[in-house]
């Protein structure tokens, strides 16, 4: 649906009042012409410009030819296309009607022949037609909604060639503000988001209203930066700074309410990181959801390492009972206290004959936030369990012998999944990880 009114001063008011009480009516077309195609007959179809005939078109492909101008005269009058732009330009075989960069129809021998005329035949009186309706006074805008972010401006420019001062309105003041530029460009204003909501907005010029809608929303959700990772040991391997860039990362995230976030492939920068940093890990997030701009970010994560004095376990944790899992829930819960440091055993098959997840989780259910170390190795699920839980304990004394692990800093009523690990139906998942308690509030562990 297309706004285009030329009307009196009075009952612009009028409309642009109705306007205003009715945000969320279809978004209008982005100028004040409307091109149109009409079947006449089986080989001959008209293009009407705002309702009326103005060019006639013959031929099997008639319909065709009149629909694909008139999306591209629409695309003309967007940009704000002068009359003298409105050109033939010989190519080929054929011959071209241009508006400025766009190409609006190919005048072939085909089409010549179904008109009984030359290409410049055909051509000439089209191109003289639509120089007379570009020749009107018009109103246009690029693209016919406007998308301002709340708390952000954007810019919105009148084109066309209706003469005289533009005055914009129509629209919901609690959700937009419409001003003109600093610059004193009278045909240039800035939108400003003010509250979540969709609303019109009119543009007049004399008799001449051009309607757009405006969507002003809020971003799905916010990425701190910068975002740091911190890593214990010597000689970390690649998987552990992947590993703790990634959990960072995750907690870098804030959706807002019913928004939903997916993080793409991290990779490790191949440039040298930083001062005082030993690598620095790259990955794509998308942050979306109903009612919201979506976030596509390329997020950085600088890690770095942190000489921590070693301790001594002095908690045993074993998760295996049941060793067998007939159905997914909570296996395992413990509760860690600060200055402590523990060990955890986990290893259970899954038996409940569908693909699963066994997921180890960290939650500080205390007041304060609290900073945990954690050193963990694992194998992949395999159908062997005996070799799986060799596996782990391998990955686990490599990584344990020199204290390579990250930190984890958790804000009360946090909780952040340190392992998810896919088990197909027979395979066991078996670990080994072992968890210090820096400071802060206790930490419970529990085994999913």
């Amino acid at each position: 649906m297309r706004l285009i009114i030329k009307i009196g001063a009075l009952a612009a008011m009028l409309v642009a009042a109705d306007l205003a009480c009715h945000p969320g009516r279809p978004a209008w077309a982005a100028s004040t012409f409307l091109f149109s195609a009409q079947s006449v007959e089986a080989n001959q179809a008209n293009l009407l410009v705002n309702g009326q005939p103005v060019i006639t078109v013959a031929g099997k492909r008639s319909l065709r030819i009149v629909e694909s101008l008139a999306n591209q005269l629409a695309l003309a009058a967007d940009l704000g296309v002068a009359p003298d732009e409105i050109q033939g330009v010989p190519t080929g075989d054929a011959l071209s009607l241009v508006a400025g960069p766009l190409l609006l129809v190919k005048v072939d021998a085909e089409l010549a022949k179904a008109h009984g005329l030359t290409k410049w035949g055909v051509a000439g009186p089209w191109m003289k037609a639509l120089r007379g309706v570009f020749g009107q006074p018009y109103l246009a805008v690029k693209g016919d909604q406007v998308v301002v972010p709340v708390g952000e401006r954007r810019t919105v420019r009148v084109l066309g060639t209706a003469a005289g001062p533009i005055q914009p309105g129509g629209y919901n003041g609690d959700f937009i503000e419409v001003s003109p530029e600093l610059d004193g460009d009278e045909r240039t204003f800035s939108v400003y988001g003010k509250a979540p909501g969709r609303t019109s907005l009119l543009f007049a010029c004399g008799d001449l209203v051009l309607g757009i809608q405006v969507w002003a929303a809020e971003y799905a959700g916010l990425i701190d930066q910068p975002i740091v990772a911190e890593v214990t040991g010597h000689s970390i391997p690649d998987d552990v700074l992947r590993e703790a860039a990634r959990l960072s990362l995750i907690q870098a995230i804030h959706p807002r309410p019913r928004a939903e976030w997916r993080i793409g492939g991290l990779r490790l920068s191949a440039e040298s990181p930083p001062a005082g940093a030993v690598a620095q890990a790259v990955q794509t997030v998308l942050i979306e959801g109903p009612d919201y701009l979506p976030v596509k970010q390329e997020a950085t994560v600088t890690v770095k390492r942190q000489n921590l004095p070693r301790a001594n376990t002095d908690l045993l944790l074993f998760s295996n009972k049941p060793e067998r899992i007939q159905a997914f829930g909570l296996w395992y819960s413990a509760k860690l206290s600060v200055g402590r440091q523990a060990r955890l055993l986990y290893h259970h098959e899954n038996r409940t004959g569908a693909p699963g997840e066994l997921v180890i989780e960290l939650a500080n259910e205390g007041n304060w936030p609290t900073r945990v170390q954690v050193v963990q190795g694992a194998a992949p699920a395999s159908a062997d369990s005996m070799w799986a839980g060799h596996l782990a304990a391998r990955a686990f004394l490599r990584r344990q012998r020199h204290d390579i692990g990250y930190l984890l800093d958790l804000e009360p009523g946090q909780v952040l999944r340190p392992v998810i690990e896919q088990v197909r139906p027979g395979h066991c998942a078996s670990g080994i990880a072992e968890y210090r308690v820096l400071s802060g509030s206790d930490v419970s562990v529990r085994v999913r």
